[in-house]
């Protein structure tokens, strides 16, 4: 009887010491899963994004996240996966640069596949332009395209330059530069919708030669006539800052004075009002053997 009383001791003591045993390891096993979620990283939205912008590194950021991960968010690769393979991030960025946001996203939420329209995609361009908008492709040299320094997703600006050749106009009145429209996203440069990562090898990049923008109606009528009476140039505006809004271009075009020729040369100018005052300045005689002429100063 006693050592039945033994034997039922020490089953219940191992019994114990097994359901203490697992418990322990339940509870490790809890604080390395609570520590790996912890770690989580996935893509989100760097500052407000608006309907159909087109998606760039400053738009977007890698941030921890702890709470339940939204389906179709994009994860950032381990950190075992980076130190195999350096360009893990860049890989998984590149299918995001260039893409179209359907909706709006707000700071800090979380970057959906779903909601990104890639290039290539049927519907790009559609999905791209804002509603009421139209595109409008105007042909760009190495000079008058910022020496491809313009991506898709910039914002220009575009100037008319003008030059009249007729012989009773003054020439401080013969060369005219205007911004006929402004604040112009850019959509494509040639055929290409998204921003090309720069070449590692240090390949000099290629000069667009036409730039693709999104405008009004009113502003793509606008372009077309300027084609005719001149040479088209664009002009790169700023980034925004985070205390501007975030808004699609409405304007039709910013106030603007022209700029002639004798706005940007006092010389001509003073020229120019002297010959209108009728000044002639000094005269010289200037002898040579027997030719005689009069020189004015």
């Amino acid at each position: 009887m006693r050592s039945k009383t033994i034997l039922i001791a020490l089953f219940i003591a191992s019994v114990a010491g097994l359901g203490a045993m697992l418990w322990h390891n339940a509870e490790k096993v809890a604080v390395a899963t609570n520590g790996a979620q912890s770690k989580i990283m996935i893509l989100v939205a760097a500052q407000p994004l608006r309907t159909g912008i087109l998606l760039r590194s400053e738009d977007v950021k890698w941030q921890a996240w702890s709470d339940a991960v939204v389906p179709g968010a994009i994860l950032r690769p381990s950190e075992e996966d980076r130190k195999v393979k350096p360009d893990a991030d860049a890989h998984v960025l590149a299918d995001v640069y260039g893409g179209v946001v359907r909706q709006r996203v707000e700071a800090g939420q979380p970057i959906v596949s779903g909601l990104i329209v890639k290039p290539g995609d049927r519907g790009f361009l559609a999905a791209v332009l804002s509603s009421g908008y139209r595109a409008v492709a105007i042909s760009v040299t190495a000079v008058s395209g910022a020496a491809g320094l313009i991506f898709p997703g910039d914002h220009v600006d575009v100037i008319l330059t003008q030059s009249f050749k007729q012989a009773d106009v003054p020439l401080s009145r013969r060369s005219v530069g205007e911004t006929i429209v402004s604040n112009l996203r850019v959509l494509a440069i040639d055929q290409r919708l998204q921003q090309v990562t720069p070449d590692p090898n240090g390949n000099s990049a290629q000069v667009a030669r036409t730039v693709t923008l999104e405008v009004l109606p009113k502003q793509a009528e606008m372009i077309n006539v300027a084609t005719e009476l001149g040479k088209l140039s664009l002009t790169l505006r700023s980034v925004p800052t985070n205390a501007e809004p975030v808004t699609a271009n409405t304007r039709v075009e910013e106030a603007s004075q022209s700029t002639w020729a004798d706005d940007v040369s006092p010389a001509l100018r003073r020229s120019e009002q002297k010959a209108a005052a009728g000044e002639t300045g000094s005269t010289i005689r200037v002898v040579r053997g027997t030719k005689v002429e009069d020189v004015k100063d």
